[in-house]
């Protein structure tokens, strides 16, 4: 592997491979998912020593690997909510696959920024989002930015 500039970012890709190009790789990961099992629900429990253990999320290995890639790539946007804020102020009403459907290269990395950092502030956000579809029409959004050169 070799680092290579991608868009002003240097990310850890393979020879002459974009972030892009990485992350579309995920698509038939996507497009054939079974989120009962890319996603499970832990119940609450109680422990032997009577405390309880709080309900949260387990995802598979592959979606794990899907956001370190994304993580690790030019594409993050640290500045995703003003972005989305100055881009699309009703963000929050808007359906989110309209807002992908016609989203730019900068709107598209301020949209998966914000969905694949959803899971640190709501647990089970990340199983929403692959049950809505949200990653798998992100990815094919990016990709056909790239390939019209957008």
């Amino acid at each position: 592997m070799t680092y290579i500039t991608d868009g002003g970012n240097t990310g850890l890709y393979g020879e002459g491979e974009t972030s892009i190009q990485r992350l579309c790789s995920y698509i038939p990961y996507f497009e054939s998912i079974d989120p009962d099992i890319a996603c499970r629900c832990s119940p609450p429990a109680t422990l032997v020593d009577g405390s309880i253990c709080l309900p949260g999320f387990t995802y598979d290995a592959e979606f794990m690997q899907f956001v370190e890639e994304f993580q690790k790539s030019c594409l993050v946007d640290y500045t995703y909510m003003q972005t989305i804020e100055q881009r699309t102020p009703d963000f929050p009403e808007v359906d989110i696959h309209e807002a992908i459907e016609t989203a730019d290269l900068e709107l598209m990395k301020a949209i998966m920024t914000r969905f694949v950092r959803a899971e640190r502030f709501c647990d089970g956000a990340w199983d929403g989002a692959i049950r809505g579809g949200i990653f798998l029409a992100g990815l094919r959004r990016l990709r056909e930015l790239s390939l019209t050169g957008q």
